[in-house]
């Protein structure tokens, strides 16, 4: 195999492996707000989590919906990144402030996730 072959090889798996960490995010942000939702409109039983744990019971809310939005943010900024990238022969200007903001958006909704699904160990062991 050249070694541009296995460079494609590499990027391929690299675009695999990011587009699956993206569409785990997004699955437990929305997770994470039907959550929120179900306990926010549920019965009574529910409704004291809200009003005992309001804090906690909050920040689980504001994950889901940060990691939403750093997801679709990413997303937004990697469209300008490309558009950018082709107009300069198909070449990233990494110091551009869409490719650092992409890369910024793509980590914050993992931190995101963690910060998350912590929070939600926590209201549930706290209940």
């Amino acid at each position: 195999m050249t070694a541009s072959e296995e460079r494609a090889k590499v990027l391929d798996e690299k675009r695999n492996v990011t587009g699956r960490i993206s569409d785990t995010c997004r699955i437990v942000g929305f997770g994470l707000l039907a959550v929120f939702y179900t306990i926010k409109v549920g019965d009574e039983k529910f409704g004291t989590i809200e009003t005992d744990h309001y804090c906690l019971f909050m920040a689980v809310g504001l994950s889901g919906f940060s990691i939403i939005l750093f997801d679709y943010l990413q997303y937004f900024f990697g469209s300008l990144a490309v558009e950018a990238a082709i107009k300069a022969d198909n070449k990233y200007d990494t110091d551009s402030l869409s490719y650092k903001a992409r890369v910024l958006f793509f980590n914050l909704k993992q931190y995101a996730v963690f910060v998350g699904v912590g929070l939600l160990i926590w209201l549930f062991l706290v209940i």
